[in-house]
């Protein structure tokens, strides 16, 4: 299933599917050096159509170009800002070679491969007509905006290195809420019966799978089942379960580096190794690019189901602390009537501001006040309001909703019992969490406080 496909109302699935195809076909026309071009049929969502996906990913091929006759080369290694700039003396920086052509019509700026860091903004005017800056004839090179580290080899200590061996435990289940009986679902594959946990670990094994979990005969409706969770979408995340035993491979590889000595004055927002992200310590463990996938389940198009990769599943039932009653927000109501003269849509329903029809409705403070750090906004929204149009079921003398709340009520807390083990009971640490019904209900929290109770 697509998700948000972007397909206008009214096409088939088989139109759909015709004209991705072609267009992922065409596009392999007009770039063959992308060989099977990959990127372009993930971003196509052609698995959804049925097709295999290609097994070998396609690369970025720097383009060549000619150089012209009396360019500017800056090369970020060997080059010198004093230098000429010529193919033999190059000028170190993007910085110098704009100071270099400006005045200079239809100049060229051409850069060597490497990593071009740019230390602050390269301003360009009308002195710069027709400047072009490429890369030198087939070299890949790269402009980036962040401050490399230099961090030697013996600088680096284990933290904690995975075994290769299994970790199993007895009576917690991987699959909870995620297994179908008989059948794979999503990532969870039915691996068929076996007569003990050890074969069902031997199976997982050979697989190379990620985890297993066994069901022994006490298990209504799963006796003697044998699951594996595949690697790439693998989740430690457990949940008691009697008669079950689960089990994973220790992989785990977390190296620390004393980096004092480089003189860092301001938190590091970003951080990129040989040219890639690398990620945040975050539990469970998973890459954020790649934790997009869903379960299959109720109205997955509507972002219903569950994420499988890198977040706590639904099947878990995370704990969270009722949010205290907060005082009532300002509301502020817009109508036609408020703008006379101007067209004003209104709604023929009975949602009255649905999308951009109707009552403009607003609400400041109250919940919003309290959890909604917003730099621009600061705590105002249309969902900040105790009367929003769209489905509210918000009970204000109880403080309690009926399944469908939309007022912005965060949680209070998070009841989260690893926190034990963190040497800073998780104080500064971010909560990341959505709510079935879209991903517009992704929310994000920084933890102010522990309290062991």
């Amino acid at each position: 299933m697509f998700q948000h496909s972007g397909t206008p109302p009214g096409i088939t699935s088989a139109f759909d599917c015709a004209a991705r195809n072609a267009t992922w076909h065409f596009g392999r026309s007009l770039l063959p050096e992308r060989a099977s071009f990959a990127t372009l049929f993930d971003a196509l969502q052609l698995q959804a159509c049925g097709l295999a996906r290609p097994l070998a990913v396609d690369e970025y091929v720097p383009p060549t170009f000619s150089t012209p006759r009396g360019s500017i080369f800056v090369d970020a290694a060997v080059g010198s800002d004093d230098a000429a700039g010529s193919g033999d003396e190059p000028l170190q920086t993007l910085e110098a070679a704009a100071a270099a052509a400006r005045g200079r019509r239809n100049a060229t700026i051409v850069l060597r491969a490497g990593v071009h860091r740019v230390a602050r903004t390269v301003r360009l005017s009308a002195e710069h007509v027709n400047l072009t800056i490429q890369n030198y004839e087939g070299e890949r090179a790269s402009l980036s905006g962040a401050r490399g580290l230099a961090i030697p080899a013996a600088a680096w200590q284990p933290y904690r290195v995975g075994t290769g061996d299994w970790v199993v435990r007895e009576g917690s289940s991987l699959v909870l809420g995620r297994a179908v009986a008989g059948k794979d679902s999503g990532p969870v594959k039915f691996l068929g019966l076996r007569g003990s946990a050890a074969a069902c670990q031997a199976s997982a094994s050979r697989l190379d799978m990620g985890g297993f979990a066994y069901h022994d005969r006490a298990v209504t409706g799963f006796e003697q089942m044998c699951y594996g969770v595949e690697r790439d979408a693998f989740t430690w995340v457990t949940e008691p379960q009697r008669g079950v035993t689960s089990g994973f491979v220790d992989r785990q590889n977390t190296w620390v580096a004393d980096v004092s000595s480089l003189g860092l004055t301001e938190q590091i927002v970003g951080l990129r190794r040989n040219g890639r992200r690398s990620i945040r310590a975050r539990y469970p463990n998973g890459d954020p690019e790649l934790s997009g996938d869903w379960l299959t389940g109720a109205e997955q198009g509507m972002g219903g189901g569950d994420y499988v990769k890198g977040w706590v599943p639904l099947s878990a039932r995370s704990q969270w602390v009722k949010p205290a009653r907060r005082g009532d927000p300002f509301e502020a109501v817009a109508t036609g009537a408020d703008w006379p003269g101007v067209e004003w849509p209104q709604y023929a329903g009975p949602q009255d501001g649905e999308g951009d029809r109707g009552a403009f409705r607003i609400g400041i403070g109250g919940y919003c006040q309290h959890d909604l750090a917003d730099p621009v906004a600061g705590p105002s929204g249309y969902w900040c309001s105790n009367r929003p149009s769209r489905g509210q079921c918000w009970d204000r003398k109880t403080n309690h909703g009926t399944g469908c709340t939309q007022t912005h009520m965060s949680p209070d807390g998070l009841v989260l019992p690893r926190a034990r083990n963190y040497s800073a009971r998780g104080v500064g640490a971010e909560v990341v969490a959505w709510r079935g019904g879209g991903r517009w209900f992704t929310q994000r929290w920084r933890a102010t406080g522990f309290d062991r109770a």
